[in-house]
């Protein structure tokens, strides 16, 4: 799932949620209204409806929003890769003059010989290293 989708999912959602509380609310309103009780439960209940009405509509205009932006932009696909300026590539180069330097202490490079993926790899990389160096 690309990044955009997963945010506009995510909107769409949040938004849907809101609406839902704040009919639960709505709802919950009325009740505390006709009890007519003095508790706060109408000012609480009046002001959650309130604030997720709110942030309802955030959540909807973000989800919109999101989608023209986008489309504004030029960037339906904006997961994928922008292209790297000349010179830049996202893989590793073919060197061949480019040879591990091995350094006091450290282990020894695996062999051709000790493992058929360093062979496979590498090739017969040892050979012509070993014929340039005698």
């Amino acid at each position: 799932m690309k990044v955009s989708e997963h945010l506009k999912k995510m909107h769409t959602a949040a938004a849907e949620h809101h609406a839902r509380m704040a009919k639960a609310h709505k709802s919950a309103l009325g009740k505390a209204a006709a009890m007519e009780s003095d508790d706060g439960a109408s000012e609480f209940h009046q002001s959650a409806m309130d604030a997720h009405t709110q942030a309802g509509e955030y959540h909807a205009q973000c989800a919109k929003d999101l989608s023209a932006s986008m489309k504004a932009d030029g960037m339906d696909n904006s997961d994928e890769l922008m292209p790297l300026p000349t010179g830049l590539t996202t893989k590793t180069p073919d060197m061949p003059g480019v040879r591990a330097v091995p350094r006091a202490g450290m282990r020894p490079l695996p062999t051709s010989a000790e493992s058929p993926l360093y062979a496979k790899v590498f090739g017969n990389a040892e050979a012509e290293s070993e014929g340039t160096n005698a």
